[in-house]
């Protein structure tokens, strides 16, 4: 271990580290700059890069020992409020999908930029040929890049346009929307609405606590009494955007304005959103199609609840009231915003029965919407499972087979144990005796080793210097109650 002096992002940083630890994991373990990503640990990915006195580099391959002298720029010290004009290109051009590996394509291309400013197609394909994107968001990559190149000419400070804000819909038919409605501090609405429209509207209408029995998943529409509307995903973010599209859907039957909207991602409870029928679950483009009707009976609930406080408080027929771009409007020329109208609107009984947009009338729906995660990709946030961080977490990697049909004969932890930072090395069986698999049961090692230690590059080690021996199993029969029914295997 050693002490280095570092300067990131124009702050002076002391560590105490391996020297020969990458500035990657410097960044990431040990002052939780997130924003560097760690994709292949070769240098041929790209999604590490940082600049070193403002030369694009590979974070990944770098030794602390060998940086320390210079000055570091990562994608959270490129701009103070994510103005740069790569950002806000990349924002304008909607380029990230999943959005892991965008902050060292916006690295490799600020550097590019600084050296060019005016690179011709060839010399952005040259400067970028190391950066992959699974996503294959190429195209969009280089016309931020020429955007960018555009303005920082004209002497604009950035790429123009932000996030597109939200919009609106229409659809007809009757159904039961199975809401219940509460009123929260500040005197806004809560409407919490089961995802598989199941749940009795009438037992839950008078709690202000959440219904004790769910069914597949639920999420909560939220209207401030400022008219900030509020609209949970439950669905995992795995890149296919479900962070837009669904509140995409409830928006367009509550009729919001998009721009009022935020989307925040609903945490994982088991007990509140059970698994059954795709709970909580991101896999095989199940998302939209499974939830389409209750997303939107979700919000179309919340706007006749809103129409029929404003018809209330003007004491005129319901019918009688319209709603456009977060807006309650009667021909008297009385109208209401939703945040002045939701505490009302708190007050009244969930319906029953709620009558659906016609397709014709979809505004929202339809439309190309912005990433709503972009923001916080383009500049680095902790987005990624493998961002977060709780105190006293450790750092876990298993070792497995070299190939399939071998099990586990023997590993010798001595050495591992005393190595710097370990804690535990063990083994485990991945399925429990006897144990029926299910359908996405797909592990195919039964036992593997854990090596478990405080920082990344401390377990990485151990797992390289770990000898564990494999053997081929003399015969292996498991039961597996997949989509196509039970059968041995």
């Amino acid at each position: 271990m050693a002490v280095f002096n570092l300067t990131i992002n124009g702050k002076k940083h002391q560590v105490d580290v391996d020297p020969t630890t990458p500035i990657l994991w410097v960044l990431r373990d040990h002052l939780n700059l997130v924003g560097t990503k760690y994709g292949c640990g070769m240098a041929m990915c790209g999604a590490c890069t940082i600049h070193l006195d403002g030369v694009a580099m590979r974070s990944c391959s770098l030794p602390v020992a060998q940086v320390s002298n210079q000055k570091i720029t990562t994608i959270e010290g490129l701009s103070e409020n994510g103005d740069h004009p790569l950002q806000k290109a990349w924002i304008e051009h909607d380029v990230p999908q999943c959005g892991y590996c965008q902050t060292g394509q916006i690295m490799s291309a600020a550097a590019l930029l600084k050296d060019n400013p005016k690179p011709s197609d060839e010399e952005i394909d040259a400067a970028m040929h190391g950066n992959i994107c699974r996503c294959g968001t190429y195209i969009r990559i280089k016309a931020a890049i020429k955007t960018a190149a555009r303005s920082a000419k004209s002497g604009t400070k950035g790429g123009g346009g932000g996030v597109q804000k939200m919009t609106k819909t229409k659809i007809a038919s009757s159904r039961r929307s199975f809401l219940k409605n509460t009123l929260f501090a500040g005197g806004g609405i809560v409407i919490g609405f089961d995802w598989l429209a199941q749940q009795n509207l009438a037992a839950a209408k008078d709690s202000l606590a959440l219904p004790k029995e769910w069914y597949d998943f639920n999420a909560f529409l939220k209207i401030g009494d400022n008219g900030l509307v509020t609209i949970f995903t439950p669905n995992p973010e795995f890149g296919q955007n479900v962070m837009t599209s669904m509140p995409m859907i409830v928006a367009e039957e509550l009729d919001v304005d998009w721009k009022d909207v935020r989307v925040e991602m609903a945490m994982h409870d088991p007990a509140k959103f059970p698994n059954a029928a795709f709970g909580q679950f991101t896999g095989g483009s199940r998302g939209i199609p499974s939830k389409w009707d209750a997303l939107r009976k979700a919000g179309a609930t919340g706007r006749q609840m809103l129409r029929e406080a404003a018809a209330k408080a003007w004491q005129v027929p319901v019918e009688e009231i319209t709603t456009a771009n977060s807006v309650l409007q009667h021909s008297s020329g009385k109208k209401a915003t939703y945040g002045e109208m939701a505490a009302a609107a708190a007050q009244i009984p969930v319906p029953k029965e709620v009558k659906l947009k016609a397709v014709k009338d979809f505004k929202i729906i339809g439309t190309s919407q912005k990433n709503v995660e972009g923001p916080k990709i383009v500049t680095g946030k902790p987005l990624f499972g493998v961002d977060y961080k709780v105190e006293g977490m450790l750092i876990a990697m298993i070792v497995h087979p070299p190939a399939f049909g071998m099990k586990l004969k023997s590993f010798n932890d001595a050495s591992v144990k005393g190595m710097p930072g370990i804690k535990d090395v063990f083994s485990f069986k991945t399925y429990n005796d006897g144990q029926e698999k299910g359908g996405f049961d797909t592990n195919a090692f039964p036992e593997l080793v854990a090596i478990v230690g405080n920082s990344t590059w401390e377990v990485m080690n151990a797992k390289k210097a770990i000898k564990a021996e494999w053997e081929p199993f003399a015969t292996y029969t498991e039961t597996v109650a997949g989509f196509g029914g039970k059968k041995a295997r």
